[in-house]
């Protein structure tokens, strides 16, 4: 829950001080990523016996190390930051 804070806070701040909608994404795009990355991680550990050669291509899609608050913590943030985008991309020049 704190992720979609952030990203929330960090919208605001841009609209306000820069104007500029689309950097509202921004948050977006690194909560997905840093779940991504952390998702590889939890594969290494519980199934690569914690050697990265040993790790698929896309050990990071496999549904086996997602659970509620990884997925929580990228859906969040990536939803606050689509609808901030959405109503700030009309009011913005």
């Amino acid at each position: 829950m704190i992720h979609a804070g952030l990203a929330a806070l960090f919208c605001v701040c841009v609209v306000v001080l820069r104007g500029r909608a689309w950097l509202c994404l921004w948050p977006a795009v690194f909560y997905v990523s840093r779940e991504f990355a952390q998702a590889e991680y939890r594969y290494v550990l519980r199934y690569a016996h914690g050697s990265f050669a040993d790790m698929p291509t896309f050990a990071g899609f496999y549904p086996i190390v997602w659970n509620q608050k990884s997925l929580l913590d990228w859906l969040l943030p990536t939803l606050v930051s689509c609808v901030f985008w959405w109503v700030y991309a009309k009011k913005a020049p």
